[in-house]
């Protein structure tokens, strides 16, 4: 992880996920790197707010996602 890019190691090497908002994947990622990266599908974009000095406000957002057993399905 940069402050470009969010890579992962997949099945047949290391793949873009994420890139950072106004990155251009190309100029600014693929062609920086000594190695090749693999990009199977479109990365997402990474949350603006991780490039802001303000806080991001994540606590809300857990507090309002449901907890893992809420997730859970009833067993039949």
């Amino acid at each position: 992880m940069t402050d470009r890019a969010v890579c992962r190691l997949g099945p047949d090497g290391i793949e873009v996920v994420e890139i950072a908002p106004g990155v251009d994947l190309e100029r600014d990622v693929l062609a920086r790197v000594g190695f090749p990266l693999r990009v199977p599908r479109a990365p997402r974009l990474m949350d603006a707010r991780l490039f802001q000095a303000a806080p991001m406000g994540i606590g809300a957002e857990f507090r309002q996602r449901p907890s893992p057993r809420q997730r859970r399905r009833p067993e039949p």
